[in-house]
């Protein structure tokens, strides 16, 4: 079974670099960004089951972005 596809975005570069040794180390493929901006070039390409924003990205997302995401859709018996 596939581990999660996760994009971690912050500014913060050697944070970034940790949550990512930390999380590919348990198996999850990793993807990250500096910006919001690098994210929404990966998003629009990229399906994603979960993305972490650092406190200071929060306020530069729009629900547009959120929206035009690419997250895999779950069929009901692999939710369980």
């Amino acid at each position: 079974m596939q581990k999660n596809r996760i994009l971690v975005v912050d500014k913060d570069y050697n944070g970034l670099l940790s949550l990512r040794e930390a999380l590919s180390k348990a198996g999850y493929h990793i993807m990250t960004a500096l910006d919001i901006e690098t994210a929404e070039k990966l998003m629009r390409v990229t399906e994603f089951d979960y993305i972490i924003l650092g406190l200071n990205q929060l306020e530069k997302i729009s629900k547009k972005d959120i929206d035009s995401a690419k997250f895999p859709k779950h069929k009901k018996s692999e939710l369980k």
